[in-house]
């Protein structure tokens, strides 16, 4: 046991921590994106990077980081086994990333940065699928879920290396980012949704709509994958519908909402875990919230894209925004002192657990998706604002992880 842990930690701490690194840089980069709407020409060139660092550097890290060592767990596999390989390849991932996002197009380290992302996350998708293998036991819709997720992200880094060598900005072009935030992010959350359904109580579990999960992610990434090759809008408009309809489906399944204060199998958590549970599943519903926003707001954005109209920019950003930040964000501020202590250490410390990460991150996306939903000219004191609330969440969310007990 001492032996799979120390093993855990070899493999996960470094690997979250370089993922958490790259995401206080991107957050960094994002307000000072914000910053230059409001004193023109200070950090516009900055907007760049941010995408990548966020997506392919902290979501996808910190999912490959956990699911490492997490998914070892489903199907009672040793997670010593290629510990130092598994490390290497997380840090290799990082190191890609970086180099990708700040060295231009087809220059000798833009070159390597995408090799090493694709190999590493390769070797990521490799492992995920061979261990999961066939659907197993009842939770076992999850697995090809999960899978799909795994196999998706270096299909995705790829798309991106061809789309820049041709000198076009992947997330502009149709399809890329309901690949990117659906697909990867969203379905690995769903798979793992799936698996930790007993972190909630008192649900109205929905199991045979879990096999429609995959055959509908399947459909969509192909759609998505198409609408990106041809730069398709109308494509990216089926992809939109056939994710937003999935995301629905999932929390249709998982009774996504369902949050108790009361009854008889509340009352009987011992302390530890009643606190432990109205923390989860606070997150846990406010994730929900913001997936199906996304969802409606990735059809606005490709139905405004495909008619050019004005309002096209500030609804794109809310989808963005919705599920990158409010959707994933509140996932992982969700999952992150639940499962990784009890995943690196055997614990399940909970003194120290606060919804403040959630209020804060919560605030600052309601904010922002309401300014550029609106149109509204970026004032100052919005701009700081909502920059102040992000980074407080980021520091926040780190502050609690690291100090729970």
């Amino acid at each position: 046991m001492l032996d799979r842990q120390r093993a855990a930690r070899l493999i996960a701490v470094p690997g979250i921590a370089l993922a958490s690194i790259t995401g206080m840089v991107g957050t960094f980069l994002g307000v000072f994106w914000m910053i230059s709407m409001v004193v023109p020409g200070t950090a516009s060139l900055l907007l760049y990077p941010h995408p990548k660092l966020m997506t392919f550097g902290f979501v996808y890290g910190f999912i490959q980081s956990v699911a490492l060592v997490l998914v070892p767990r489903f199907r009672n596999v040793d997670v010593s086994t290629g510990k130092r390989l598994k490390a290497t390849t997380l840090a290799a991932h990082q190191i890609g990333v970086l180099l990708g996002a700040f060295w231009p197009p087809n220059s000798a380290g833009w070159v390597l940065g995408h090799l090493l992302s694709s190999s590493s996350s390769s070797i990521f998708a490799y492992y995920v699928v061979k261990t999961l293998r066939r659907p197993l036991g009842p939770l076992g819709a999850a697995d090809p879920v999960i899978s799909l997720s795994a196999v998706l992200i270096p299909v995705i880094v790829l798309l991106t290396a061809v789309a820049e060598s041709w000198g076009h900005n992947p997330y502009s072009r149709a399809g890329m980012l309901q690949l990117v935030l659906y697909d990867v992010a969203g379905g690995m959350i769903f798979g793992i949704g799936i698996k930790t359904i007993h972190f909630r109580i008192e649900l109205a579990v929905r199991r045979r709509l879990w096999k429609a999960l995959f055959p509908l992610l399947a459909l969509s990434a192909s759609v998505a994958i198409a609408a990106f090759a041809l730069d398709d809008r109308n494509l990216d408009l089926l992809s939109s519908v056939v994710y937003a309809a999935t995301s629905l489906l999932w929390i249709l399944s998982v009774d996504g909402f369902k949050r108790v204060k009361g009854g008889e199998q509340f009352h009987r958590m011992i302390e530890r875990d009643r606190v432990r549970y109205l923390y989860f599943s606070a997150a846990y519903v406010i994730a929900c919230v913001w997936l199906l926003v996304g969802g409606l707001a990735g059809i606005s954005a490709s139905l405004l894209t495909a008619i050019r109209a004005p309002l096209a920019f500030g609804v794109r950003d809310v989808f963005i925004h919705a599920l990158g930040i409010g959707f994933a964000g509140h996932a992982i501020i969700a999952y992150a002192p639940l499962l990784l202590p009890g995943l690196l250490s055997a614990k399940t410390p909970y003194r120290g657990l606060s919804l403040y990460p959630v209020a804060l991150l919560n605030a600052g996306n309601l904010l922002r998706s309401a300014w550029f939903a609106l149109g509204t000219p970026p004032l100052p004191g919005l701009v700081l604002a909502t920059g102040a609330l992000y980074l407080s969440a980021a520091l926040t969310t780190l502050i609690v992880v690291h100090t729970l007990r």
